[in-house]
């Protein structure tokens, strides 16, 4: 049977401690996958980011935003921001007023009238 040694499942997660946070780790997109690749590169060759920049066709602004972004601990750090506001803004006017302003103008909602 496939994946089975004895009539047991093997999984190597639970068996060795130290890979059991081996079996929690997120997907990532490809575009968070790129990062370590950066970092390893930049640590290979003396943390020179401007030699890594070019190697790989980004900025370097970009790089030192995904250094600053990045936390070895955690490899999810390395995906997206959200990008939506914190605080949506409100409207500073009331339905009424807007019924009235339409009212006034003579024009309806789809711009006839």
């Amino acid at each position: 049977m496939k994946g089975r040694y004895n009539g047991c499942a093997m999984n190597v997660y639970c068996t060795v401690r130290k890979y059991r946070r081996l079996a929690s780790v997120p997907k990532l997109s490809r575009k968070a996958r790129q990062g370590p690749k950066w970092f390893d590169y930049s640590s290979s060759h003396g943390h020179n980011a401007r030699l890594t920049c070019p190697y790989f066709g980004i900025s370097p602004q970009t790089f030192y935003r995904w250094k600053e972004r990045h936390d070895p601990k955690r490899i999810e750090s390395l995906e997206g921001l959200l990008r939506r506001p914190r605080q949506l803004r409100q409207p500073t006017y009331s339905v009424q007023l807007i019924e009235a302003v339409v009212s006034e103008r003579g024009v309806s909602q789809m711009g006839q009238g």
